[in-house]
């Protein structure tokens, strides 16, 4: 089944979050990015979007990088760029 097919629910009452705060196998809905032009537009790009799912699958040496699967592309993200991705726990990865 393709994940465009997948109807995913969260919860409303779920709090909303940063990236650099989760831990690994952790999943969540992208509520907001808030950076920058240039960054913000590169995330876009790689399809991290409002309603997208992200799932955090590893964290590197000392938290300072985060590993994410969104839209079934991974990406290494620095834990201060992180910081600025809000999202609200409780989804599945895209």
């Amino acid at each position: 089944m393709a994940s465009a097919d997948i109807n995913l629910r969260i919860p409303k009452s779920q709090q909303n979050l940063t990236l650099a705060g989760l831990s690994p196998d952790v999943a969540g809905e992208l509520v907001e990015v808030r950076t920058a032009p240039p960054l913000r537009e590169r995330l876009t790009d790689l399809g991290f979007i409002p309603g997208c799912h992200l799932k955090v699958i590893r964290t590197g040496p000392a938290n300072n990088l985060i590993a994410v699967v969104a839209r079934g592309t991974t990406v290494a993200l620095r834990s201060r760029e992180a910081r600025f991705i809000v999202i609200r726990t409780g989804g599945q990865s895209c």
